[in-house]
């Protein structure tokens, strides 16, 4: 498994949120991938769990 955690300067708008998780989608092909996100009571701080053997290539 692959883990991804971003910290973000600032509150991003809902769209900024769609559009960054949207690259994430795009780059993980057809593996399984939860997204923790906090939009109340962490809204600075993303998280991706990627399951790699299910990994394109």
């Amino acid at each position: 498994m692959t883990i991804i955690e971003k910290h973000f300067e600032k509150k991003l708008s809902d769209r900024e949120i769609g559009e960054f998780v949207a690259n994430f989608i795009d780059l993980k092909g057809y593996a399984n991938m939860d997204v923790i996100y906090d939009k109340e009571n962490d809204p600075l701080y993303i998280k991706f769990k990627i399951y790699e053997d299910q990994l394109d290539g």
